[in-house]
């Protein structure tokens, strides 16, 4: 919360004028500075959304800026597809077998 309070400077005496585009600006600074996508939603970004949620359920604020402001996480190689088994790349090399 330090880091976010320094980051926006005097808005944070008055939470209600944080807006999502400062939350965009801060998000991006820590992308820029290579934080891991993880550190900056779970910690950076979670941490807000926990003030702020707060904020809004006990009626200080109206509304929750840091609401659907998301990190791209990148995939590691080889999660998203299988490989094939020796079994059916033979079966595709096979001749006459049709691919598409």
């Amino acid at each position: 919360m330090r880091d976010l309070r320094s980051f926006v400077g005097e808005k944070a005496d008055d939470i209600t004028r944080i807006t999502a585009e400062d939350i965009v600006r801060r998000k991006d600074k820590l992308v820029r500075a290579n934080k891991a996508a993880a550190t900056i939603s779970r910690g950076y970004l979670g941490c807000a959304r926990a003030l702020f949620r707060f904020a809004v359920a006990n009626r200080f604020a109206a509304s929750d800026p840091s609401q659907g402001i998301k990190i791209a996480r990148k995939t590691k190689a080889g999660k998203k597809m299988l490989g094939y088994s020796g079994e059916e790349v033979a079966r595709l090399l096979e001749p006459g077998q049709q691919c598409f």
